[in-house]
């Protein structure tokens, strides 16, 4: 991708306050920001191929087996909202289904609506805090791959 222009629109967080909810304060940032691209999606033939992120988060795993036990004391929640114009000349042609994946590691909601040639897209990960067996890691990583391939799909458009 190249960003011919990024423009920050507006930041916003909590964190003044703090003092005002002491341990049950939980704090929260907002960007938004527009991004416009002359090659943002991928041409073949007849057909677009637009990321549905772009800057997706990843959930990280191993390749190997787990051998301690795993342990996250911090929960968190992400989540991205995604406008694409569809140009001129195109539909929307295929996109994943929405869905929930819901696992003890975290929840992932990916949805999406189509509206006067705007798709919109909604992405949020909640991480859970955990403390499992190695035993376990088999769970954890298809999770975290079931959430990073949706975080990498694609929408298909097609020229009318």
């Amino acid at each position: 991708m190249h960003a011919d222009d990024v423009r920050l629109t507006g930041v916003q967080d909590n964190f003044g306050d703090y003092a005002l909810k002491g341990k049950d304060f939980v704090p929260e940032f907002d960007i938004d920001f527009t991004l416009t691209a002359t090659s943002y999606a991928d041409a073949s033939g007849s057909r677009l191929f637009v990321p549905l992120n772009p800057a997706p988060m990843t959930v990280s795993v191993q390749k190997g087996a787990r051998e301690n036990r795993m342990y996250s004391a911090k929960g968190g929640v992400l989540e991205d909202v995604v406008y694409v114009q569809i140009p001129d000349g195109y539909h929307l042609e295929g996109i994943p289904d929405a869905m929930t994946i819901d696992s003890p590691w975290g929840t992932f909601i990916f949805e999406h609506s189509l509206e006067d040639g705007l798709l919109v897209v909604s992405q949020t990960i909640l991480l859970k805090r955990f403390n499992q067996p190695a035993s376990e890691y088999s769970s954890y990583r298809e999770f975290a791959r079931s959430v990073n391939r949706l975080y990498k799909s694609v929408a298909v458009l097609a020229k009318d």
